[in-house]
C-alpha cells in the first residue's frame, strides 16, 4: 500500500525570516481511509454527471412517487463496507427503452457491460457497466448502473447509481494483535475430531498469514437486504487462532467452510474476532483457505 503524508507547513524563522518549515508526517490509518473515502464520493458524484438521458428529462430530488418502489435500492446492491454508493433520480415523458439507449449511446470512456434485464413488480430496465480503476491504489472498481421503470401517471421514473471501492487500511484495533506469535490451524467436521490440526511456531509464516487476513475486504452492512443464497454442500470448517505463545489466551480467532470461495459475495462470509470482540464479517475468504495453504504447505480448501 502506498504511503500518505501530511504536510504540514509552520512559518516562522528559520535562518532568514520569513521562511517556512515544512515537516512531512505519515498519515494515520483513519486520515488515510477518510481521504480515500472523500476521494470515492468525489469521483461518484463526477459519474453521474457523465450519464446523458433524453432532452426534456428532469432530475428530481427523492424517489420518484407511483414506481411501486422500483427504484428504492440500486440493481447493484454495494457489499463491500469500503465502498460508496450514490445516487440521482429523474423524471422523463421518454419511455424506459428511450433511457436506457440515451445512456448507452453515451457511455464513459472504457465502460464494459456487466450486466442488463428486467426486474422488480413493475417492469423496470436495467443496465450496469463497470468503468476503469482511476486514481490508483487509492481508488478500487467503479460501477454505473441506471433503472428506468414506467411510474403509474405514465411517464417514467429513472434511478443511476454510481459506485466506487476504495482502499481502507484497517484501523489497529481490526488488525490481528502485533503480539501474536503462535497460530493454531484447524479443518473439522461439526462435532468430530480433526481432519487437520498444527501448531505453527515460525514468526514470519505467523505474521504472514495474519497480513493475509488483514488484507481481506470487510462486509457492508446489509440489514434489510434480502439475497436468494445457492445451495450449498457441507463443508468442514477451517479455524485460524492467533496466540502470543503456545497455551496463551486467543488474540484474534479467523473461522470459515473450507468451500469459501476466493470471490466476493454476501453468501459468502468469513468471521474474524478480535480479542474476543466480534469484527464485520470478511469477504474474499478463500483466498486466506489457498494463501495460507500455500504457506503451510496443507490444503486448506476443499475446492479444486
Amino acid at each position: 500500500m502506498h504511503k500518505t503524508v501530511l504536510v504540514i507547513v509552520i512559518a516562522g524563522l528559520v535562518g532568514i525570516a520569513g521562511v517556512a518549515a515544512v515537516i512531512a508526517v505519515a498519515a494515520t490509518p483513519a486520515q488515510v481511509l477518510h481521504a480515500n473515502q472523500t476521494a470515492a464520493v468525489s469521483a461518484a458524484d463526477q459519474m453521474l454527471g457523465e450519464v446523458v438521458l433524453p432532452a426534456g428529462t428532469n432530475e428530481v430530488a427523492s424517489e420518484p412517487a407511483g414506481d411501486d418502489d422500483a427504484l428504492a435500492r440500486s440493481m447493484e446492491i454495494p457489499i463491500f463496507r469500503a465502498e460508496v454508493d450514490r445516487h440521482e433520480f429523474w423524471t422523463t415523458s421518454a419511455s424506459p427503452r428511450a433511457v436506457i439507449a440515451s445512456f448507452k449511446a453515451n457511455l464513459p470512456a472504457g465502460a464494459k457491460s456487466s450486466g442488463e434485464g428486467y426486474s422488480g413488480p413493475s417492469t423496470t430496465i436495467f443496465v450496469s457497466y463497470s468503468l476503469p480503476t482511476i486514481d490508483a491504489p487509492a481508488l478500487g472498481p467503479r460501477t454505473l448502473t441506471v433503472n428506468a421503470v414506467v411510474l403509474s401517471d405514465g411517464s417514467t421514473g429513472v434511478r443511476a447509481d454510481a459506485d466506487v471501492r476504495y482502499t481502507a487500511p484497517r484501523l489497529p484495533a481490526q488488525r490481528i494483535p502485533s503480539q501474536a506469535h503462535v497460530l493454531e490451524v484447524t479443518m473439522a467436521n461439526y462435532h468430530s475430531s480433526p481432519l487437520l490440526s498444527l501448531t505453527v511456531t515460525n514468526r514470519a509464516q505467523v505474521r504472514h498469514i495474519a497480513s493475509i487476513v488483514d488484507g481481506l475486504p470487510f462486509l457492508a452492512s446489509l440489514h434489510g437486504v434480502a439475497f436468494s443464497c445457492p445451495a450449498l454442500m457441507p463443508a468442514p470448517t477451517d479455524r485460524f487462532t492467533f496466540r502470543a505463545s503456545p497455551g496463551g489466551p486467543a488474540l484474534a480467532q479467523v473461522t470459515e467452510p473450507a468451500n469459501q470461495p476466493t470471490s466476493a459475495g454476501p453468501c459468502f462470509i468469513t468471521t474474524l474476532s478480535i480479542r474476543g470482540h466480534g469484527e464485520p464479517g470478511l469477504l474474499e475468504g478463500g483466498k486466506l483457505l489457498r494463501q495460507a495453504g500455500a504457506i503451510l504447505g496443507v490444503k486448506l480448501t476443499t475446492r479444486p
